[in-house]
């Protein structure tokens, strides 16, 4: 692939990932009814041109890491709806998101493998943080700001975002490309360290906590491996529930148990089949008002909130997705060498701390997190070598083109009413 045919696509992503983290991707943009239609016309026009691209080049359609786990997801997504078909118009909008996602994971693993490469990928999404790192650095000390949140808006959410790119960020600066001088590398240094300040400014003790965690991989990986992983998940288990509960102190936490209580009770209600993908709401009380509640639209855990609406198969799918991502992102790390090396270490560190953060919240709701996180997998999980598929290739050509243009048909149809909807989905609709 000459130079102007990686160049293109590379700068393609760079300015997709800063469009999603900077406006599309934040609650505003994907609820505004002006960004919204944007954002769908440029996620068809994007991935348009790139189906007729790989079509002309005949490139192959390749299997993924998250291939195995992804009928159970599948299955999941199914039995939930049809047993919850009389909050399907709620559900339905979990399950447009649901899709986006899957299209993404396809997309975007093609899109790297074929036209921008792996350290390319790490490259578009650290470019991409700058903006939302500015905006949110910009915040520090003024009036009536405890925690920066930046264009993304919310602390938690911007949280999640610097947890999954301040890793790479690191390995980047341990790993430049040799063409790159003093001055690229002190650069380099410097982002980083802008990122972990930021991190610091959120207030979210959740990436503190995520930031242990991939600390604690990120160490594991310079020692070389040496202990196994699973034995080094054991010993960094017991660390990792203590600095939680240390950090829980630092603020009451009598109110998250209460929203984690709620949300065993969803499971318990209906263990097999859950509750249905974004149904389950949260109630927790006000103790300086009596007899009012503060909504909350997920159980701040991801284990529970998948559990709650989509039952023991969700769970199983998200051990499968768990299981598969850490072993294969383990095993491609011990066969890769030098800066490849350093980069998937970074990518294993991202996602530690990602999984760390998840156990006390659930940032991951918003698009730019789930976006980002799609991209953090991809560097991760995708393997040294193409693994071509030996069927299906013209199949998964159409099936991906049929997905994404249902996405963009059914979304343009209902964005006269995708703002009330929603806001009726969280307030109003069936608990």
């Amino acid at each position: 692939m000459g130079s102007r045919s990686s160049a293109l696509p590379g700068l393609a992503l760079t300015l997709g990932l800063a469009y999603v983290t900077f406006e599309g991707g934040a609650w505003r943009g994907a609820m505004s009814m002006t960004t919204a239609p944007r954002t769908l016309w440029l996620l068809a026009i994007a991935f348009g041109a790139w189906l007729l691209w790989r079509t002309a080049r005949r490139l192959a359609w390749e299997r993924t890491a998250l291939d195995p786990a992804m009928p159970l997801w599948l299955a999941a997504f199914a039995i939930s709806t049809v047993s919850n078909l009389e909050k399907l118009p709620r559900i339905a909008y979990g399950l447009w998101f649901a899709a986006l996602y899957i299209a993404l994971w396809y997309s975007l693993h093609d899109v790297i493998r074929h036209g921008v490469g792996r350290l390319g990928a790490v490259d578009a999404l650290l470019l991409s943080a700058v903006l939302p790192l500015i905006t949110a650095l910009q915040q520090v000390g003024q009036p009536r700001i405890d925690r920066i949140a930046g264009r993304l808006e919310n602390p938690n959410i911007l949280a999640a975002f610097l947890v999954l790119v301040t890793p790479l960020a690191a390995a980047r600066f341990l790993a430049p490309p040799r063409a790159t001088g003093g001055w690229g590398r002190a650069a380099l240094g410097a982002f980083a360290a802008a990122l972990c300040v930021a991190i610091y400014f959120t207030g979210s003790r959740g990436a503190w906590l995520g930031m242990i965690a991939a600390a604690a991989v990120g160490a594991w990986a310079a020692s070389g491996g040496r202990i196994r992983a699973s034995w080094a998940i054991a010993g960094a288990a017991p660390i990792l529930i203590g600095a939680g509960l240390l950090l829980a102190t630092t603020r009451g936490d009598g109110a998250r148990l209460t929203i984690y209580r709620q949300a065993l009770d969803y499971l318990a209600a209906r263990p097999l089949t859950g509750n249905g993908l974004f149904t389950a709401k949260f109630y927790q009380p006000l103790p300086r008002r009596l007899g009012f509640v503060m909504l909350h639209v997920h159980a701040h855990n991801a284990p529970l909130q998948i559990a709650a609406e989509l039952g023991l198969l969700g769970a199983a799918a998200l051990t499968a997705t768990t299981f598969v991502t850490m072993r294969t992102g383990i095993i491609a790390w011990r066969k890769a060498h030098g800066t490849e090396r350093v980069i998937r270490a970074g990518a294993l560190a991202a996602l530690a701390g990602f999984g760390a953060h998840h156990m006390v919240d659930f940032p991951v709701m918003a698009p730019a997190i789930s976006a980002t996180l799609i991209v953090v997998l991809i560097i991760a999980l995708m393997p040294e070598a193409p693994q071509a598929r030996r069927a299906w290739q013209a199949a998964q050509t159409w099936l991906i083109a049929a997905l994404w243009t249902a996405l963009v048909v059914s979304g343009q149809l209902n964005l006269a009413t995708v703002w009330e909807g929603l806001r009726a989905a969280v307030n109003r609709g069936i608990p």
